[in-house]
């Protein structure tokens, strides 16, 4: 039976940067199309009051009463359309200082006797240099007399201060936008890295955790065989007691047995990491039953005041790797312990079968220091350990195990700071 969730995670991936690349390209094609439909808008609405200043200009600037001109002048100043207004030969007779930047002369009868095609004057030629601007990019809009006759003014228009910004905009935000998440990417990837780092260093550390306690124990055994043989005569027969020390040969054969067979465990499960493990048709609570009486042989050096009370039912086969299955649940039990500070301490270990979801359910509790929600949050993240020298390897493990590798689901299902917490491992069996 293959797993189903072993290229589950560079699919996931591989989705979330597609989402993130498109994501971004519809943010920025929306915020330039609408900056650009704004920028529309205004240059529309630029162009229709022109058009009406226009209309009404001819009225003012034919009028002999000074206060119609003084009006259609702070019309003009106040537009925040840069405008020049010339007359019929092209000659500028007056034009809203503050949005062309040219000020207004003192005299502005001094024009009269320049040329407007060959100016001398350096105003004259810069408002000549503006209205060639104005002009290739906008038509002027001729001035009528009221009655329609010939064409008195042109009133040229430019590009308002509103609309070089909203054409600038979009390119602005599009820009913070790429360099925004330009960061954030970057910083993902080096999170991510620190990760990874943090993975290799907890596996190397895992390793050297896993093969210590076979390795002391055999090194130990080692120590004792050979500081029986120096104390032999050469002549003594061989004896299946060691002389002073009162362990029988066979026991010390029988524990290194026992160590060798846990480190080819432990390279087994290693090699397994990584790669598409081999599931078989299993029995769970076994495995349960052969975690916790690991446990128990250990305990007295582990935590002296801590009893581990199982509750295991027989349960249906289940397509498992027995290897990969078992040290998921030595973590959670070595979770379990670890999280007691308090005297007695109790580690409850559940194995039942669930007919409505046809599946295993294994619950770990402790009575120990609980989680608060933010740390709920982070215990299957790489790195990430509540215990003071500690590599946030284990339950990375767990669910990589059991989610990946077993299609299961792990998952807290109880905790409560001060009081204790629940670890929750289902896994199907069909």
């Amino acid at each position: 039976m293959t797993p189903r969730g072993v290229l589950r995670g560079p699919t996931v991936r591989a989705l979330l940067k597609s989402y993130i690349l498109v994501g971004l390209a519809l943010i920025v094609v929306g915020i330039v199309v609408f900056s650009l439909g704004l920028n529309a808008d205004v240059e529309r609405q630029s162009r229709l009051t022109t058009r009406l200043l226009a209309d009404l200009a001819a009225e003012r600037l034919l009028s002999e009463n000074p206060s119609q001109l003084q009006q259609l002048k702070e019309a003009l100043d106040a537009l925040a359309v840069p405008v020049i207004l010339t007359d019929a030969s092209g000659r500028p007779v007056f034009w809203n200082a503050n949005q062309v930047g040219i000020p207004l002369p003192s005299d502005p009868s001094i024009f009269e006797r320049d040329d407007p095609l060959a100016p001398h004057d350096p105003v004259l030629a810069e408002l000549m240099a503006k209205v060639k601007i104005f002009d290739a990019r906008r038509s002027p809009l001729p001035v009528r007399a009221p009655d329609g006759g010939p064409v008195l003014f042109y009133l040229h228009y430019g590009e308002s201060e509103l609309s070089r910004r909203l054409t600038v905009m979009p390119l602005l935000e599009a820009a913070l936008i790429v360099a925004f998440m330009g960061v954030a990417l970057f910083a993902f990837r080096n999170l991510k890295r620190s990760e990874e780092r943090s993975l290799w260093v907890g596996m190397a550390k895992e390793t050297a955790h896993q093969m210590g306690t076979p390795l002391t124990s055999m090194s130990g055994w080692l120590a004792l065989l050979a500081e029986d043989e120096g104390r032999k005569p050469p002549e003594a027969p061989p004896s299946s007691t060691l002389e002073g020390v009162g362990i029988d040969r066979q026991q010390v054969l029988a524990e290194l047995q026992r160590d060798h067979q846990r480190l080819a465990k432990v390279s087994a499960r290693f090699s397994q990491i990584g790669s598409r493990p081999k599931l078989v048709s299993a029995r769970v609570d076994e495995l349960v039953e052969s975690a916790c009486a690991y446990f128990d042989r250990r305990l007295p050096h582990l935590k002296k005041h801590v009893t581990i009370v199982t509750e295991v039912e027989e349960t249906p086969l289940a397509p498992i790797n027995p290897d990969l299955l078992e040290w998921a649940l030595e973590n959670l039990i070595k979770n379990a312990l670890d999280a007691i500070d308090k005297d007695p301490g109790l580690v409850k270990v559940a194995c039942r079968y669930d007919p409505r979801t046809l599946s295993v359910v294994i619950t770990v509790t402790d009575n120990g220091k609980g989680m608060s929600a933010a740390v709920q949050r982070r215990i299957f993240s790489p790195g990430f350990s509540t215990r003071e020298g500690g590599w946030g390897l284990g339950l990375v493990l767990v669910r990589r195990i059991i989610d990946e590798y077993h299609g299961g689901k792990v998952d807290v299902a109880w905790s409560e700071p001060g009081r204790g917490s629940t670890l929750r491992v289902r896994l199907k069996t069909r």
